[in-house]
């Protein structure tokens, strides 16, 4: 099933052009020409994710974008703006992803296309932890643990992509420090089943660990927790 979008932006060229590739892209697509009219229809309908232009008038992207998330802490926003100054804020806000104008649309589909499929990934690694635990025998086990490697497979690679066009050159540095932590992990959730196995006296409580560490993941994803709050306008 394909996302709700809305997308907001006071450039009704721009407007036309993205709702109309988007919708032959079969994505549900409402649109917005200001910040206020945006909030308007958040608060009318579910929404996926949003792609808020920075530079509208009557409530600035950013405003809106606090307003949103304010609304639904889990939505997803990628921030459309000309201005690259805007890169730190918006890392530092949790937004999905930031494009520039003029916008590199095959770029803005397959940005849509990885956030989407990064979080049904994690869900469906999360089914297939919860799996572990519940399985009561051999058959239920290799289908659970078939399915977590199923929904972590694409995480990791789709993540570095994101990376690398949200930070630029210093993108090779953090894919290092993600590259090395994972192995790291990778190394100690072994360790961490077989401790919390034999201090529980059960194998499904030490499966919970990567159950736990799925769900974590998910929720850091979707940016439930942000690191900081967005006080600037544009």
């Amino acid at each position: 099933m394909k996302a709700k979008i809305l997308l907001a932006d006071d450039d009704e060229e721009v407007l036309a052009a993205l709702s109309a590739m988007l919708a032959s892209e079969d994505y549900d697509v409402v649109v917005a020409k200001n910040g206020r009219e945006a909030i308007e229809h958040f608060q009318e309908g579910r929404f996926d994710i949003a792609l808020l232009d920075l530079n509208m008038p009557v409530k600035g992207g950013w405003e809106a974008f606090e307003r949103l998330t304010g609304i639904h802490p889990l939505l997803q926003v990628i921030v459309i703006t000309a201005r690259p100054d805007q890169y730190p804020l918006a890392a530092a806000a949790g937004v999905a992803a930031l494009m520039e104008k003029p916008l590199d649309l095959p770029l803005l589909l397959r940005t849509i296309d990885e956030i989407r499929l990064v979080q049904a990934g994690l869900l469906t690694a999360c089914a297939g932890m919860a799996g572990l635990v519940l399985s009561h025998g051999l058959p239920g086990v290799v289908a659970s643990a078939c399915l977590a490697g199923l929904g972590l497979a694409c995480v990791y690679p789709i993540t570095i992509s994101l990376l690398s066009r949200e930070f630029g050159s210093a993108s090779s540095r953090i894919g290092s420090l993600m590259f090395t932590l994972s192995n790291i992990g990778g190394g100690l959730l072994p360790w961490m089943v077989g401790v919390s196995s034999n201090h529980f006296g059960t194998l499904k409580t030490g499966l919970a660990v990567p159950l736990l560490g799925s769900a974590l993941m998910y929720a850091l994803y979707l940016r439930e927790w942000r690191a900081a709050t967005v006080a600037a306008a544009d």
